[in-house]
Order: C-alpha cells, then sequence, then structure tokens
C-alpha cells in the first residue's frame, strides 16, 4: 500500500492561501509602481517640464540673414539650427523616420508597450535593443541636457521620458511631434542641428526637395552620427542608408523598383559647411551683428516675456538689401583680380627680404598677437623657447585667392606670408537710395 506524501497535494487552504499572495504581490507592486511614477511625475526624481515648457519648447535657433531675393546669406548661431514647418518635409522624410525608428507611431500614445516589454527582454538576454518611440525621443531632445550614463540614472530619466511623451501627444498632433522631432536632432558634425540645417550642410539643398536615398541616409545617421558619418565613413553610411530604404520598402512606402533603383544611388554629398566666417559677405555679417545689438539696446527691444533678444539663440530673421546673385558676382569678380594682383606682388619681393629694419617688428608683433604665442606663454615657455617653437615645421591650413591649402610650414614663415598677403574692399551703393549692394574684404 503507497502513501500519498503530503507535500505532493496541495490542499484547498494551499491554494487560497498561494492565491491570495499572489494578489497581494501583485497589488503592491502596482501600488509601488503607482507611488513611484507619481514621485517621477511631481519631480522627486528631477524637475519635469511644466505645461508651458510643453507649449513653448526651448531650442536655441540660428537666426537667418537673408538677401533681398529672399535667400539665406548667412547664420548666426550656437547650434547651427532652423525649424521647418511639417509642408516643408520631403514624405520620404517621415517615412524614412517612421519605419526605421517607430513603425507604430501612428498607433500608440507616446509609448509602445509592447516594444518596451520585449527590448526589456532582448536587452536582459544581452542583445540590447533601443525602445524609445519618436516622441519619447523628442521628449529627451528637448528637456534633457544629455542621456544619462549611469544606469540608475538613466532608469530614473527613461520614466521621466514617458511622462513627458504622454504629456506630448495630449497637447500635439502626430505631425506637429514628427516636425518637432526634425527641428530638435543633432546630425554630430559640424555644428549641425535640425533637418534644415542637415540638408544643407551634406546635400546643399533644403528638406522639401531631399530623395527617399538622401532622406534615408539623412536618418539613418541617428543612430549614431559619427559612425555614419557620410563624410569620415561613407562605407558605414551607405550600408545604414539602404538599410533604411530596405525599411521602407517593407513598410510600403516605396515599391520594390523605388528600393532598387534608390540602393544603387551614390551617396552624392554636396557639403556646404556653415560658419560665421565662410560664405559670402562674411565682414558685412560681422558688422551686422554688431549693429542689430546696438540697436536693440538704443531701442530696448525685447522679447514677449522681457528677456533680451539673442542674435545666436532667438531664430531672428534679418533682412537686407543685397542681392545674392550680385554679391556673388562681385566676390567673384573680387578673386579674380586679386589673383592677378597677388602674383605680380609676389614677383615684386621674391628676391627680396621685406622684413628687414623697422619691418622685422612686424613679425614680433605678429608673433605675440597669435593664439599659439599666448599658449605657449601660458605654459611657462620663455622668449627664446617660444621663438624656437615658432620656427618648427607644422601642418597648417593657408587661405589662397584659389581656394585654402593644407601644407607644412614653420608659423613665423606664416607670419610673413601672412603680411605679405593683400587685402581689399569693396562696397557699390545706389545713389538714388542709399541702399549699399555689396562689400567683401580680406584681412
Amino acid at each position: 500500500m503507497k502513501r500519498e506524501s503530503k507535500s505532493s497535494k496541495l490542499t484547498e487552504e494551499d491554494v487560497k492561501r498561494y492565491t491570495g499572495l499572489f494578489w497581494k504581490i501583485l497589488l503592491g507592486l502596482v501600488v509601488f509602481a503607482g507611488l513611484f511614477l507619481l514621485s517621477v511625475r511631481i519631480g522627486i526624481f528631477g524637475k519635469l517640464p511644466t505645461f508651458k515648457d510643453l507649449e513653448n519648447p526651448k531650442s536655441n535657433l540660428a537666426s537667418e540673414i537673408l538677401t533681398d531675393d529672399n535667400r539665406v546669406l548667412g547664420t548666426y548661431f550656437v547650434h547651427n539650427r532652423s525649424n521647418v514647418k511639417y509642408n516643408e518635409l520631403a514624405p520620404s522624410l517621415v517615412h524614412a523616420l517612421i519605419s526605421t525608428e517607430d513603425k507604430r507611431f501612428y498607433e500608440h500614445s507616446g509609448i509602445d508597450y509592447s516594444r518596451t516589454m520585449s527590448t526589456i527582454i532582448l536587452t536582459l538576454a544581452g542583445n540590447k535593443q533601443g525602445g524609445s518611440t519618436i516622441t519619447q525621443q523628442l521628449a529627451l531632445n528637448l528637456f534633457a541636457e544629455k542621456r544619462e550614463r549611469n544606469p540608475i540614472k538613466r532608469i530614473m530619466q527613461k520614466f521621466q521620458e514617458w511622462i513627458t511623451a504622454v504629456r506630448l501627444e495630449r497637447n500635439y498632433t502626430k505631425e506637429e511631434i514628427v516636425m518637432m522631432y526634425f527641428n530638435t536632432v543633432d546630425f554630430g558634425a559640424y555644428n549641425t542641428f535640425g533637418i534644415k540645417s542637415a540638408a544643407r550642410t551634406f546635400f546643399n539643398t533644403t528638406p522639401d526637395k531631399l530623395t527617399p536615398a538622401q532622406s534615408a541616409l539623412l536618418v539613418g545617421m541617428l543612430k549614431g552620427p559619427g559612425i555614419y558619418s557620410p563624410v569620415r565613413y561613407p562605407e558605414n553610411a551607405l550600408r545604414r542608408r539602404n538599410l533604411v530604404l530596405q525599411n521602407m520598402r517593407d513598410q510600403n512606402f516605396i515599391t520594390n523598383e523605388e528600393f532598387d533603383k534608390a540602393k544603387e544611388d551614390p551617396i552624392g554629398l554636396k557639403l556646404t559647411i556653415s560658419n560665421y566666417g565662410e560664405g559670402l559677405a562674411p565682414y558685412f555679417r560681422a558688422v551686422l551683428k554688431e549693429e542689430i545689438k546696438k540697436e536693440f539696446q538704443r531701442l530696448a527691444i525685447t522679447k514677449p516675456d522681457g528677456t533680451p533678444y539673442d542674435l545666436d539663440r532667438d531664430g531672428l530673421k534679418i533682412y537686407t538689401p543685397i542681392n545674392y546673385k550680385m554679391q556673388q558676382y562681385a566676390e567673384e569678380a573680387q578673386k579674380e583680380w586679386m589673383r592677378r594682383l597677388q602674383n605680380e606682388f609676389d614677383k615684386q619681393w621674391r628676391r627680396r627680404n621685406a622684413f628687414t629694419g623697422d619691418n622685422a617688428k612686424l613679425l614680433v608683433r605678429g608673433m605675440k598677437r597669435s593664439d599659439r604665442y599666448r599658449v605657449l606663454k601660458a605654459e611657462g615657455l620663455s622668449e627664446d623657447q617660444i621663438k624656437k617653437e615658432f620656427d618648427k615645421k607644422v601642418p597648417m591650413n593657408l587661405f589662397t585667392w584659389k581656394g585654402s591649402v593644407d601644407t607644412v610650414m614653420t608659423p613665423m614663415d606664416s607670419i610673413k606670408y601672412t603680411k605679405l598677403f593683400l587685402r581689399n574692399a569693396m562696397v557699390s551703393m545706389e545713389p538714388q537710395n542709399g541702399l549699399y549692394q555689396s562689400m567683401g574684404r580680406r584681412d
């Protein structure tokens, strides 16, 4: 006769006890999660954006200098960013983004719970995945200084992203969220922020004119602007672009024929780097900036909240009487004649030393005004040691009337080169109304 063990069979009381314990644990977890989210919401683990912040998200916008034919002459910026509206985005940009970053974007309300759970499971299994929706990424771009590296802090930040993402979804349409996302993303190189700046920097075009292949490349860069840079790592960028194009095909945004054609396109970069010193009329733009600042102070012009305007951050538009084409023609003519004059000037000094007698002081003054001199002086080098450093050959970039060139020469020789470089200025004015057309100079 077999004796049945007590441990091999659960009694009815055991089932009730375990069931009650399960529901208590579950209820405890729900309460804990609710209290935790509430504590995040009220800012115990860090300040969340207010409703006013959500209505007016802050971002540094480049101010644009516009010509009389409404073309961008240049920009003032901390971050090279200009905003676009949703209808100024090529459809292929939106399709590339959604098919790659958030396939269920139009179905969720800020958080894709099924994707989040699968991401957690895969990450715990050692296969790290990204689970943030477009709205969560926007929340991070708008309201966080940086992505936390510390795991605990990153978890806190993730909960803050969730809450902010849900609130963003309640305040904005899906189209507005996509628009804001493209206006806030960082493309890494050349101080390029936002899709308008990226389209201009990498393809010298506007976001509405981007092709599917160009859209796929720019969206592909967002995963890692460094490793997918089409400038530094074109092979990586090409592979990533074609993966985005494949995603677009799989989501039926493009046909098989369009995919086959686009993936064969070369990258076709038209690199156009924006900075204060490059582009048309750089000296005009530098003087204009200081004059505008003076006018703001003189007229006490402020923003609606009473704070002063910042040309580098507030996305202003400055309209000028300069005509883009005429400015371009003027500067091209200037370069053509300066090349000839510089060549004639160089011939006169080819076999003569221009820096004897009192002119030798020009080299000493040039040396002491240089950044290299100030750095060496700060490091504690003596005058004799600094002079020796200025006689050592180093790589450098020189301006010429045919374009900048990379070369190797001593810093002292570069000072001599600069001192013997011709300068010029040009101003064209309409005598009837006093409107100036162009200004160019080299110094």
